[in-house]
């Protein structure tokens, strides 16, 4: 991954760590996005106070790579009822919380993570999607915060929003 790609994607306020004395710095997506961001004047970042008696860090963040994806317009498009159609973006205008956020999921503006695939390509299947893909883009990225349970509510971080 580039190196200036991977900075544009960190949320804005999202804490680094410049800590190379923990344990677990090897593998936290804290340390590594410091480590990419040596050269920025400035940076919000994680205090040693957050490092534990016991060495384990309150901070911490796994900085492993998942299957994201944006947008879904060809599978809308290729649903051929326009009652099935309608029922798409009503189930998943419910489930994104606002036309606002469905309309970003569905032209790409969002990314998804591996959690909120799963619905999408569920409504999808439901209302007579047959092709082999629901979304029209996969790519590797970070989780900036970590995967809700399956069901909690949907929250939208802005770390997921495509860079203009």
């Amino acid at each position: 991954m580039d190196k200036t790609t991977i900075l544009s994607e960190v949320p804005q306020g999202w804490a680094l760590c410049f800590n190379s004395q923990c344990a677990v710095s090897d593998s936290c997506l804290r340390r590594e996005m410091a480590r990419r961001a040596a050269m920025a004047p400035t940076a919000m970042c994680v205090t040693p106070a957050a490092l534990s008696d016991d060495g384990t860090c309150t901070q911490y963040v796994c900085n492993q790579t998942v299957d994201m994806a944006r947008g879904f317009d060809r599978a809308y498009a290729s649903l051929r009822s326009r009652d099935a159609r309608y029922e798409v973006r009503r189930l998943l205008t419910a489930h994104f919380g606002s036309r606002g956020s469905y309309y970003r999921a569905k032209h790409g503006q969002l990314a998804l993570t591996p959690a909120q695939q799963q619905p999408v390509s569920q409504v999808f299947r439901q209302h007579g999607f047959a092709g082999a893909d629901v979304f029209d883009e996969h790519f590797s990225g970070y989780l900036f915060c970590p995967e809700p349970a399956a069901d909690a509510p949907q929250h939208w971080s802005p770390a997921y929003r495509r860079q203009a």
